[in-house]
């Protein structure tokens, strides 16, 4: 059924989710006894589940119990979309109180997906920023997201740092930098066979050279 809904989800299928997600939570308590992992996967599914309020999930997720040893996947985690806060869910939502939310979202997300999730809070406040017209903030948290990368990471999670961080670069006018991340973006998707990035990613390097925001 997690996998039902998954595709739903991406494919775009709205009704579709609701209805599989509707009868998961209702099957859930069965579905951990079997299945002790979907702890974990219902975390991500009732964030990614639009019908949610996100920073009232955040904290109803504090609730939950889990073992420390079970992490989630994260190779699918943004939906190969640049902009992280607004890939597998539209994050601008906690833009009214960024830090508040990201500090909830540190002990109970960040729990279950580990590491990588350093990553991804400077990308979040990155992108917001970058909306914002804020693009010192952007540039600086971009540099951060990048900085926290390490080899093992998953590509979409890299994608999105690098991503925002040469669109800061093209919005300060260091178009040098922003072409230079633009390459090294092409050169790790070919090194990290991230195919499923590789459609995104013409639109993407056009949008910033072209001085376009991208979205």
């Amino acid at each position: 059924m997690e996998a039902s809904l998954w595709c739903a989800f991406v494919d775009g299928f709205a009704e579709e989710f609701e209805k599989f997600t509707d009868r998961y939570y209702k099957l859930l308590p069965k579905i951990i006894l079997k299945t002790p992992r979907s702890v974990i996967t219902q975390m991500l599914i009732r964030c990614m589940d639009f019908r949610n309020n996100l920073p009232d999930t955040i904290k109803a997720l504090k609730m939950v119990s889990f073992k420390s040893s079970l992490k989630a996947f994260t190779p699918s985690i943004s939906q190969s979309l640049p902009l992280f806060h607004r890939s597998v869910r539209d994050l601008s939502e906690i833009s009214f109180d960024t830090e508040k939310s990201i500090e909830l979202s540190e002990k109970t997300l960040g729990a279950v997906i580990g590491e990588e999730y350093a990553v991804i809070i400077e990308c979040i406040r990155a992108g917001i920023f970058y909306e914002r017209g804020d693009i010192i903030n952007a540039h600086e948290h971009a540099l951060i997201a990048c900085a926290k990368i390490k080899d093992g990471y998953a590509a979409e999670i890299k994608f999105c740092s690098m991503t925002i961080l040469a669109a800061s670069h093209q919005a300060l006018g260091q178009a040098k930098s922003a072409a230079k991340m633009l390459d090294d973006i092409e050169n790790m998707i070919k090194r990290d066979n991230a195919f499923y990035s590789k459609p995104k990613f013409p639109c993407v390097s056009i949008r910033i050279k072209t001085d376009e925001r991208i979205h």
